[in-house]
C-alpha cells in the first residue's frame, strides 16, 4: 500500500521566514532550517494511504475561518540534554481563531478515521534541529532572543503538505491549499472593482 507522509500547516510568508533565517547562530551541532519550508504545523497526520488523500482534501475544503493575524515573538527550545533538540519561534498571544482552526482540522481528520499526532497543540515554528549543541552558547542565544519580535502576518488559509525524509532533512511539497472563503470573496470583490 502506497502512503504519503502528510501534515497540515500555515505557510510562513517569505519576508518573515527570511528574518528567521538571519537569526542563525551558527552553533556546532545545530542545523538552522532554510527559510523556504518554514511553517506552523496545525496537524501532523503521518503516513496516509494514497487512496485516502482525495477524501481528506474534500474534507479540508469544507473548513472555514475568519482571517486572523499571527505574531511571532521569541525563541525557545524543546528537548536537548541527550534528546533531539528543537529550536522554535513562538506565537505571541495565540488568537482563539488559531485554536479553533486546529480543532476543526483535527475533527475532520478523526472523522475520516485518520489519526492526528498525539502531542498537545503548542503553536510554534521550528527553526532549528540539533544534537550535542554547546549548552552555554545555546542558552545565551535563546535568552538574548526570548522576547525578540519575529514578524506579524495575516492568516488567510492553510496548506496540506507531503513530506519526504532525506539525509539532508525533510523535503515538503504542497498537496492542497485552502484559502478561507471570506478571503477569496474579498479578493474577488477587489478584482470586480478594478
Amino acid at each position: 500500500m502506497m502512503t504519503k507522509r502528510l501534515f497540515v500547516a500555515l505557510e510562513i510568508p517569505a519576508v518573515v521566514a527570511a528574518a528567521l533565517d538571519r537569526l542563525d547562530p551558527e552553533l556546532p551541532g545545530l542545523r538552522w532550517l532554510p527559510a523556504r519550508p518554514l511553517h506552523l504545523t496545525l496537524a501532523f497526520l503521518g503516513p496516509v494511504p494514497d487512496e485516502a488523500v482525495p477524501a481528506l482534501v474534500s474534507a479540508l475544503e469544507t473548513i472555514d475561518s475568519p482571517p486572523f493575524p499571527l505574531v511571532l515573538r521569541g525563541l525557545g527550545r524543546f528537548g536537548g540534554h541527550g534528546r533531539p533538540l528543537v529550536v522554535w519561534a513562538g506565537v505571541d498571544s495565540p488568537p482563539p481563531a488559531l485554536y479553533a482552526l486546529h480543532e476543526q482540522i483535527e475533527a475532520h481528520v478523526l472523522a475520516l478515521g485518520l489519526a492526528p499526532g498525539e502531542k498537545p497543540f503548542h503553536p510554534h515554528v521550528t527553526v532549528g534541529r540539533g544534537k550535542a549543541v554547546p549548552g552555554g552558547r545555546l542558552h545565551r542565544f535563546l535568552a538574548r532572543h526570548a522576547e525578540t519580535p519575529l514578524g506579524r502576518f495575516p492568516v488567510g488559509g492553510f496548506t496540506l503538505f507531503a513530506s519526504v525524509l532525506t539525509p539532508e532533512g525533510a523535503v515538503h511539497s504542497r498537496e492542497f491549499h485552502r484559502a478561507f472563503p471570506s478571503v477569496q470573496s474579498a479578493a474577488d470583490a477587489r478584482v470586480r472593482d478594478t
